[in-house]
């Protein structure tokens, strides 16, 4: 089980007021990644790589407005090509699974 030192890990972030999820990689320690995103929301309004713009419901507050969960970790040695092939893996995954969902409705 990680935390949120853990470093190596694939990550997703969830909007609390959207059905909106963002996932990312790091190599660095959990609390430093999550830190750099907390940061672009209050200086910019918008997650890092996204053309998600947060709501004015978000009111800048990263905090109130998403949930971070570690998807996966990954050995210490794996390279950032590899935690980028993992960090697509889940992001195919997830979107499939989503539209799947939309098409049961």
């Amino acid at each position: 089980m990680g935390t949120c030192h853990t470093p190596n890990v694939i990550y997703i972030l969830n909007c609390k007021f959207r059905d909106a999820f963002y996932v990312g990689e790091t190599g660095c320690a959990l609390n430093i990644r999550i830190n750099n995103h907390r940061h672009s929301v209050l200086s910019t309004n918008r997650m890092p790589q996204s053309p998600y713009t947060p709501s004015e419901s978000h009111n800048t507050n990263f905090d109130l407005s998403f949930l971070f969960a570690i998807i996966h970790i990954l050995p210490l040695t794996t390279s950032t090509s590899i935690r980028r092939l993992w960090e697509s893996a889940f992001i195919h995954d997830l979107n499939s699974k989503m539209y799947s969902d939309l098409s049961l409705q």
